[in-house]
């Protein structure tokens, strides 16, 4: 198993050191708690936890990847922000299902804003007849979903990393790295790194679903969608959520 996080605030506020710390203690911050629940959740597999702190969001999933492909022999690559808190049942749930489809399967998660959901689902609306029976995990199809948290088969990422997108020369990272996580206009919106992400996963036909049934944090924020497609919130932020304009 490869699992990477993103540190930037954290590296900035107390520095490399205090955040390798707290991701080796378990302690400190979300994501090193999510380390604790991943060590459980793998039972003993090989887990190489991965993080970077620099400003780039955009080269540090370029970063992260090439590590995945080039340094590492895992089947998996599951990545979270440090703002997320994972149980173990979800964590082993994305991975499981990674491996199932050999695709990409992203949690539900609210973002940071407390109002919107992190994915948009294939078609104008939820159709409980496209809910994907995983053996025990229960899927459905998006056209998009943040990296809030998910698990990315490695054929999803050696089928992208075509030579041309590699970058070969780089002062200060590892090179080389494929650029695979590019902001992007789409039809006259921004789309950030995640989102474009998975668009290119669409122009290569490759699947990307959702996880139902499993809880996670983001922000303080607890969600789990259903396999009827209701956002289902934690008490303390449900009301808050309505209120903003979120929908259920």
């Amino acid at each position: 198993m490869f699992a990477s996080t993103f540190t930037y605030a954290h590296t900035k506020l107390r520095g490399k050191k205090w955040v390798v710390e707290a991701l080796t203690s378990g302690e400190g911050f979300a994501a090193a708690e999510t380390v604790t629940e991943l060590r459980a959740a793998v039972d003993g597999e090989p887990l190489a936890v991965y993080e970077d702190g620099q400003t780039l969001i955009t080269r540090a999933r370029s970063v992260a990847a090439g590590e995945f492909l080039g340094h590492t022999e895992s089947d998996v690559w599951l990545t979270f922000d440090d703002d997320a808190f994972v149980p173990r049942k979800t964590l082993r749930a994305l991975i499981d299902a990674a491996r199932a489809t050999r695709s990409l399967v992203g949690a539900p998660a609210i973002n940071r804003l407390g109002n919107v959901p992190n994915y948009h689902v294939e078609g104008d609306r939820w159709s409980s007849d496209r809910v994907r029976q995983q053996g025990d995990v229960k899927l459905y199809p998006v056209h998009n979903v943040s990296f809030t948290c998910v698990a990315i088969h490695r054929s999803v990422i050696a089928t992208l990393a075509w030579p041309q997108c590699m970058v070969t020369h780089d002062r200060n990272r590892a090179a080389p790295y494929p650029a695979l996580f590019l902001e992007r206009i789409f039809q006259g919106a921004w789309m950030g790194e995640d989102y474009a992400f998975c668009l290119l996963m669409h122009e290569h036909f490759l699947r990307r679903y959702l996880l139902l049934e499993h809880p996670m944090i983001h922000a303080g924020v607890g969600c789990m969608v259903s396999a009827q497609g209701e956002v289902l919130l934690d008490s303390a932020t449900a009301k808050e959520f309505e209120a903003q304009g979120g929908s259920k």
